[in-house]
């Protein structure tokens, strides 16, 4: 509402400006004691103004978007002739109708007004232009609101699926200790309290400080060493300061389980190394590991972490983002590079990838 109000007062101050100009212009001016005295001001500015401005609106306003822009070109067109004709015989027309000698600004025309009908065609063009541009940067916000409805939903949709997939992969650590008797089971189910916490309460925002989501993710390597066995060589560096940033919520941990899913063996040294490194707005976060076949442990289900992981990417951080990941026959390496700071989603609904 405020942007129409602007719009108007905008519009109303070109026309006093140009309707000033002209007064300005006039080859009388300076000569009278008022414009008011001079008859050009009366059988020339005025009833060319009246016209230029009804015309300008008409097309504007009616016109265009109502046979124009509803496919009826050829009423259109017919229109538009009218108007130039009105133009054209605007001295006949002010006389027949109301009586008003026409004045001219260039001689004193009897029936044909030629640079009025210059100035119809210039008024036509420029109310076409001025209603086709707004037209079509209508259609574009519009074309980006739903774009952006049809993004918010599947990011939505991803987040939804993040928290089964993360309960279901702690859970069957839980099942793991469990099958062992092992003591570490209490332990494991008081740190999966403390990541549900974080999972159902904070990860519900579109962005969290990257300090909760290191403690987060710090937390999921304790709670997998607790399954893991002596072949496990954990190598976590994390570097940089951290406090202050933001980061989508649970975008880093698929890599993670899923070093730890498939990295992991019992029967050979399994090393896996998370290196993340923060500096100023930029974040830089590897993984490498080997990987084993998939071991279960009576509990199976389908990964969908890492496509999770490089959609929400492309949708959260256009252009702001690398991912390479190299999968070989004996290893997995993950290098995400992102920018942190810019214009984050949802507040501009820009898609992309780089």
């Amino acid at each position: 509402m405020k942007k129409q109000h602007l719009n108007v007062v905008i519009q109303l101050m070109i026309w006093l400006a140009l309707f000033i100009l002209q007064i300005i212009l006039l080859p009388s001016w300076g000569k009278f004691p008022t414009i008011f005295d001079d008859i050009s001001f009366y059988r020339t500015i005025i009833p060319e103004d009246i016209l230029i401005f009804c015309i300008f609106y008409l097309n504007y306003l009616v016109l265009v978007p109502n046979l124009l822009g509803k496919q009826r070109k050829g009423l259109y067109i017919i229109s538009s002739v009218l108007i130039f004709c009105l133009f054209l015989f605007f001295p006949v027309v002010l006389d027949f109708f109301f009586g008003i000698k026409y004045h001219g600004r260039f001689g004193n025309p009897k029936i044909i007004n030629h640079w009025l009908g210059f100035v119809g065609i210039i008024i036509l063009g420029i109310s076409l232009g001025m209603r086709s541009v707004q037209e079509w940067l209508r259609a574009e916000q519009r074309n980006r609101e739903m774009e952006y409805r049809r993004t918010l939903t599947e990011l939505r949709s991803l987040k939804t699926q993040i928290n089964p997939h993360f309960l279901f992969n702690t859970l069957n650590t839980i099942y793991a200790l469990s099958l062992k008797n092992s003591e570490n089971t209490s332990t494991a189910i008081l740190r999966l309290s403390t990541m549900m916490r974080y999972v159902l309460s904070d990860a519900k925002s579109d962005f969290v400080p990257l300090e909760k989501e290191i403690e987060y993710i710090e937390q999921y390597i304790e709670l997998q060493k607790l399954r893991s066995t002596d072949k496990l060589e954990l190598d976590v560096c994390i570097k940089g300061d951290y406090t202050s940033a933001q980061i989508a919520p649970l975008l880093l941990i698929p890599f993670i389980e899923n070093a730890f899913k498939y990295g992991v063996s019992s029967h050979e040294t399994s090393p896996i190394s998370l290196y993340l490194f923060v500096e100023e707005d930029r974040l830089l976060f590897e993984m490498h590991n080997k990987k084993f076949k998939s071991e279960p442990v009576g509990v199976s289900g389908e990964g969908i972490g890492i496509a999770n992981t490089t959609r929400r990417l492309q949708l959260l951080y256009p252009k702001r983002h690398k991912l390479k990941i190299e999968e070989k026959d004996n290893s997995y390496n993950v290098r995400l590079e992102i920018r942190l700071k810019g214009e984050q989603y949802p507040l501009e609904p820009t898609l992309g990838n780089e």
